[in-house]
């Protein structure tokens, strides 16, 4: 399927997958955070569930290069998300769903599958993206080894002992 741009009540109605491909262009908040977005490959099935919800499933899979937060180097990140959301329409339906569906807000009986699934791909992104440690030139403060022997501890206070007078007035 060429358009982002989705009916999904005629979706869900034929239940096919919907096979989507979206330029690196069309993530413009995605690409503002990352390096050398590729482009990105998404399948949905849009179907009805047991308690009549408008559900959406599927993967969705993007390339791109990270800064890596040690050493500042680029490093390749690929992105493999699991899609399961529920299709609602006002913040009411919203509040109704369980915690594991997430909310993709349609407007006009139409949901824009791009813009939800760049959502999707930004809420994946690590927090602190680093290489493996052994393929990193950056320093870690969790891999510096104590300089000091451990009964060699320094006590940076304790000359002020000597400056506190004991004195009976």
């Amino acid at each position: 399927m060429s358009s982002s741009i989705i009916d999904p009540y005629k979706a869900a109605k034929i239940g096919a997958l919907q096979s989507l491909k979206i330029a690196p262009k069309a993530m413009s908040r995605l690409s503002e955070v990352v390096k050398n977005l590729e482009e990105t490959t998404a399948e949905l099935r849009f179907f009805w569930d047991e308690q009549k919800r408008l559900r959406v499933t599927g993967q969705v899979a993007a390339q791109m290069d990270v800064l890596c937060q040690r050493c500042l180097e680029p490093m390749p990140l690929n992105l493999e998300v699991a899609v399961n959301a529920a299709v609602v329409w006002t913040e009411e339906q919203v509040t109704q769903l369980s915690s594991e569906l997430e909310p993709w807000i349609g407007e006009e009986e139409r949901v824009n599958a791009q813009e939800l699934l760049e959502d999707e791909l930004l809420l994946a992104l690590p927090i602190m993206p680093a290489h493996e440690q052994q393929d990193c030139e950056g320093l870690s403060s969790f891999t510096t080894e104590p300089n000091e022997e451990p009964g060699e501890r320094q006590k940076p206070f304790a000359d002020l002992a000597s400056l506190i007078k004991t004195t009976d007035d």
